[in-house]
């Protein structure tokens, strides 16, 4: 069976400005590090990222860069807004799976001792 309902790969454009570069960068290298922390806000479509001391929002057509002693806002292509949001929900899908195993797996280690209490008690 086709997957029909899946979308394609969103790619980056062929031309950025240099700014724009250095967004996708910034993202690319925060949304990389174990220490940083994802929200998604589903009514407003926005990103945020945190790595201390970096705060990033990527809101409709632009990426904010923040820390504190600076703000830079750096307008972004469709493309690219499309990409990064990609980029971020995978990452955050791969952070969930992670959690979810983490969790799953102490289950998985309190049934097994259950189920050889359980066996024992014959």
């Amino acid at each position: 069976m086709k997957d029909w309902f899946k979308q394609p790969v969103p790619t980056l454009p062929k031309t950025m400005s240099p700014n724009e570069e250095k967004a996708v960068s910034i993202v690319q290298q925060l949304i990389t590090r174990p220490d940083s922390d994802m929200y998604y806000d589903p009514e407003t479509f926005e990103w945020y990222i945190e790595a201390t001391p970096y705060f990033v929002v990527m809101e409709s057509g632009k990426v904010i860069v923040i820390n504190t002693d600076y703000s830079h806002e750096v307008k972004v292509q469709l493309k690219t807004e499309a990409y990064l949001s990609h980029i971020c929900s995978k990452e955050t899908s791969k952070r969930r799976q992670a959690m979810k195993q983490k969790y799953l797996g102490k289950v998985k280690r309190n049934l097994d001792v259950i189920l050889d209490a359980i066996k024992k008690m014959k």
